[in-house]
């Protein structure tokens, strides 16, 4: 019997650091303006993509650190006021909002949004980030900490009665949200390599992401939270991220990797003097689905 695979959703990228035409500059060609963030997910909803990923961090991860962020949540809002059909993918840390406050706010924009809004839980993220704002905490917490904050949601969002949660975490009693979300609610997307982060993926989240590699790599990744969804008797959907080098010819795209694998700084790609993996393996077709699942794309270009 043939499989049928369900059709691919494609997702775009909201910049919140600004963004430009070239790699490797410390300020963006394109502040993260209201009017310049509106035009991209205007164009995107025009263009058809399934939804928008907004990132989420307290300084600007892509440029000099003290260049403008506009701020994930706020941009959100307002950009889901000036769309009508495009989804809204929004990145979320866990222990900066308390769970019964977050998700009154994400009710209530679900709502405003007519239920376009999903949620990435992102329990890591970009070193010395959480110290910023006085966090101090080590892997296992912020995960422990991530499998609360989304059980706590769910269950505020079941129904407008009072509902409490005990947790070594979270704790609610008799917290409140009404209205809750449109329909089922916002679908959780959580990625990460490591155990932790499978193990929450396969019992929480609705969507394991990962970046998209080569089928040989990637596909042992997807393979393990299959295993994990199972084990919680749950059937999960898997995305795939990436970033776009676009030029008027291949041979131009190509051109500018080895001048990125330079700006990275990072030792491997100093010593390499080629990418880690194949060219041919990162060429657009070159490899196939790794699973039957919907592939929820986000994508940016550089």
């Amino acid at each position: 019997m043939t499989e049928t695979r369900p059709e691919a959703k494609f997702s775009w990228f909201i910049p919140i650091d600004g963004d430009g035409a070239h790699i490797g500059t410390v300020q963006a060609e394109r502040p993260p303006t209201f009017d310049y963030l509106r035009d991209v997910v205007q164009t995107a909803e025009d263009e058809g993509y399934y939804s928008l990923l907004i990132p989420t961090r307290f300084a600007n991860g892509l440029f000099d650190e003290g260049e403008p962020l506009a701020e994930t949540w706020t941009m959100a809002t307002a950009l889901a006021a000036v769309t009508s059909r495009i989804r809204f993918l929004i990145a979320l840390r866990p222990g900066f909002i308390s769970p019964g406050l977050f998700a009154q706010m994400a009710a209530t924009l679900d709502q405003i949004s007519g239920g376009r809004i999903d949620i990435n839980i992102v329990p890591g993220g970009i070193q010395g980030d959480f110290e910023r704002l006085g966090e101090e905490s080590d892997h296992e917490h912020r995960y422990a900490r991530a499998e609360e904050f989304i059980a706590a949601c769910r269950t505020l969002w079941e129904s407008p009665e009072p509902k409490s949660f005990e947790g070594e975490h979270v704790r609610l009693n008799g917290a409140f949200c009404s209205p809750g979300p449109v329909g089922d609610g916002p679908k959780f997307y959580l990625g990460g390599a490591s155990d932790a982060a499978l193990g929450l993926a396969g019992r929480q989240s609705d969507v394991y992401l990962a970046w998209i590699l080569p089928q040989d790599v990637l596909g042992p990744f997807f393979d393990r939270a299959r295993v994990k969804f199972a084990e919680s008797g749950r059937t999960g959907s898997f995305g795939m991220r990436t970033h776009l080098v676009v030029r008027d010819t291949e041979a131009e795209a190509w051109s500018c990797c080895p001048r990125q694998r330079l700006r990275s700084g990072s030792s491997e790609a100093l010593r390499s003097p080629e990418p880690p993996w194949s060219v041919s393996a990162h060429r657009p077709g070159s490899s196939k689905t790794t699973g039957s699942e919907p592939t929820y794309g986000t994508a940016s270009p550089r």
